[in-house]
């Protein structure tokens, strides 16, 4: 059984006003997510279904945004903490009575943490220890270090001293524990002494009876969000990471600047990724209407219209992972768009070109020639991707790439180096310096050319493809 999670969102976050708006500190939208939503749906996605969630300030606008979790698909306690000025160890223990196992998480609700996170929070085993604090030995790092928690622990790992004054630290505390219930026992003995007591109190009773030990992180990434200098942070990493290892040159460098930009201001609009989706298309439907002139303006408009469409489809997928609204209907969505702006860019181009060649038949038939290619290529990738399950030609490209690793033949390792050159954002952006160069013959030559290329060298792998497990 998975370990319930208990989230401390009951503090009011003033350092953060010109943020939020008003708005309690959890639901501040960070990338178009609360920050507090964007926590539950990584653990979500990790296994986790049950949260503890300590409120007070505001409490019940945070209640009623989360309401139980069955949105969300989890089930939500709510502990309400009347003396939420205090420090986070008192919120801390308004949530025992509503936890049922031995050992639970403990996170902060303005703490954003890479969803790997909550794989690893699943994975570690207490074995005799109490307390197991993920750290982050990154030091040179770490955003805002003067306002973070230190930790000093020993060459076995157990914690020696914590705080955010200690001048002597090997790690940061990331604000992410696994605990059990013993803590709440010591927690309590300090808070009737002194009539107050944090969660670094609770860790330091522990770490005296040696029964607290850390857990390094790694390359993860997570960021405290308390101030708008560490707001601003968070949404420039969030933003950074949309940028994938698959991303060819042309898209990392000159496409994901631009759709990064857009997307920065689409994620705090209500549209959905589908519905950005349709925008890009829009865009593209204005290729094949300048192509169709025939003249070298149509031409220029036009293949600046289909890479501007290029670009323009990186924000849905920016829009949809930084919203957490990844979907396998809008993976198809966006695939059946993208092939048919392709498709009209041809007919359009062809249908320019034998305008301007003043009746030549030759474009009608290179572009008949082009869209049986792409048809018979598209053919073999959506057999795979409706067998596979997926949405996204990615799936495709991927299980093409562990294919080759697997069986490295000459023609794989060829179709590999060849792979760039066929990715959208690359070509696109070919195309449209073509047009520039009065060029447009050879972009519809190119266009005829590869499809027929890219469906030989699928066709010599597409059986062991097909066998493959995305």
């Amino acid at each position: 059984m998975s370990r319930s999670i208990v989230i401390l969102a009951a503090g009011t976050g003033s350092r953060l006003n010109s943020i939020k708006a008003g708005q309690p500190k959890p639901l501040t939208s960070l990338c178009g997510v609360a920050l507090i939503e964007r926590c539950i749906k990584n653990a979500k996605r990790s296994g986790f279904d049950h949260f503890v969630i300590v409120v007070g300030y505001q409490a019940e606008q945070v209640q009623k945004y989360l309401a139980d979790g069955s949105e969300l698909g989890v089930r939500i306690d709510f502990v309400k903490n009347n003396n939420w000025h205090k420090k986070n160890g008192i919120s801390l223990l308004m949530a025992s009575e509503a936890l049922d196992s031995e050992a639970f998480i403990l996170l902060m609700a303005d703490h954003v943490l890479d969803i790997d996170f909550f794989h690893k929070l699943q994975s570690i085993e207490m074995g005799d220890d109490d307390l197991v604090l993920l750290t982050d030995k990154k030091i040179s790092s770490i955003f805002d270090l003067e306002d973070a928690t230190k930790v000093q622990a020993s060459p076995e790992g157990y914690i020696q001293d914590i705080g955010k004054q200690i001048t002597t630290y090997n790690c940061i505390d990331t604000g992410a524990f696994i605990i059990s219930k013993k803590i709440f026992t010591l927690l309590d003995q300090r808070a009737k002494a002194n009539g107050d007591v944090s969660v670094s109190e609770g860790v330091q009773a522990l770490m005296q009876l040696n029964k607290a030990r850390i857990h390094d992180i790694g390359d993860l990434w997570w960021q405290d969000v308390d101030t708008p200098q560490s707001y601003r942070q968070a949404e420039r990493v969030l933003l950074k990471k949309q940028i994938k290892p698959t991303d060819v040159w042309v898209s990392r460098y000159l496409n994901r600047p631009i759709s990064l930009f857009i997307s920065r201001f689409l994620v705090k609009t209500s549209l959905t990724p589908n519905q950005i989706t349709y925008l890009s298309f829009l865009t593209g439907l204005a290729a094949p209407f300048f192509l169709v002139q025939g003249s070298y303006l149509g031409f220029v408009l036009g293949g600046l219209a289909y890479h501007m469409a290029s670009v323009l489809d990186g924000c849905d997928g920016e829009v949809a992972r930084l919203k957490m609204m990844e979907s396998t209907s809008g993976d198809w969505v966006d695939t059946i768009i993208d092939n048919l702006t392709h498709v009209l860019f041809v007919m359009g181009l062809a249908w320019g070109l034998y305008q301007s060649t003043q009746g030549q038949r030759w474009p009608i038939y290179l572009g008949i020639f082009s869209l049986a290619s792409i048809a018979w290529v598209l053919a073999m990738m959506f057999r795979y991707l409706r067998s596979s399950g997926r949405g996204t030609l990615l799936a495709f490209n991927q299980a093409f790439e562990d294919q080759r690793k697997s069986d490295p033949t000459i023609w794989a390792k060829f179709s590999m180096l060849a792979k760039p050159l066929i990715r959208r954002a690359t070509y696109a952006f070919i195309f449209f310096i073509m047009m520039l160069l009065g060029q447009a013959h050879w972009v519809l030559i190119l266009m005829s050319i590869a499809p027929f290329v890219t469906g030989c060298m699928l066709m010599v792998n597409h059986r062991k493809i097909k066998n493959q497990t995305v």
